[in-house]
């Protein structure tokens, strides 16, 4: 398993869009990305949190799988959905299946009762963050107490909210993540003020929530970008 990657290449990307957690809603995340028409010179980072609670789990796996398959610049950042689903299968399968039912994503389980085989190996391969020279990508966020708690607690990149801006601890690099689903407006307030840390969760999954929610975001770094999604699951 890969728990990071960093690489100061990544900037060369005509494009770097960051997109929030999708939880299982599998035709508003292709409706997103052909409003993005993404290419070879682009760069897609996915949040994390593909799965769980909405109704197709293991279809969005596949369609990602196949976008990388096709050659497009993807990296996928692991999301505590993810980690909870491996954990899960680690403790037996009447956990897995608990979890899964509970969750909504019985999909990503095969008749043995164990993980669908090519999702779980995708799975243990996603890295917990991703860096660049301008930006600091991890699902939840990172522990700003110092440079090595921020690339090494995992458990921050997965779980944490709320957590300040350290300039000199991030290296002046704007952070991205998802995980806490914020209300449109206040992402938008956000990225117009260009603050250094912006949450893309506008709580996609949620269709019977709050006009201001339930859109899966796409955030172009390179160009201050928001492009939205509203859910159109079934």
């Amino acid at each position: 398993m890969s728990t990071h990657t960093f690489d100061s290449s990544l900037q060369k990307y005509h494009r770097q869009l960051f997109i929030g957690d999708i939880h299982g809603c599998l035709r508003s995340m292709r409706a997103l990305w052909d409003k993005l028409q993404v290419g070879p010179t682009d760069l897609v980072i996915f949040l994390g949190d593909y799965i769980d609670k909405g109704p197709n789990s293991a279809k969005v796996i596949y369609q990602i799988q196949k976008w990388q398959n096709e050659g497009l610049h993807i990296i996928c950042i692991r999301g505590n959905h993810e980690e909870i689903l491996l954990q899960s299968e680690e403790q037996g399968q009447e956990a897995l299946a608990a979890y899964t039912k509970r969750m909504k994503s019985t999909d990503l389980v095969n008749k043995k009762g164990e993980i669908i085989t090519s999702i779980k190996k995708w799975l243990q391969e996603l890295p917990y963050f991703v860096a660049s020279e301008k930006w600091l990508a991890a699902h939840a966020g990172f522990d700003l107490r110092s440079v090595s708690t921020m690339f090494q607690n995992e458990i921050a990149m997965l779980t944490i909210r709320n957590f300040e801006y350290q300039p000199t601890v991030a290296g002046n690099r704007t952070i991205l993540h998802g995980h806490n689903p914020m209300p449109l407006t206040e992402i938008q307030r956000r990225i117009a003020q260009k603050e250094k840390i912006l949450g893309l969760d506008n709580g996609c999954v949620y269709k019977d929530s709050a006009h201001d929610m339930q859109h899966l975001l796409c955030y172009s770094f390179t160009e201050g970008k928001l492009i939205l999604q509203k859910n159109i699951e079934h």
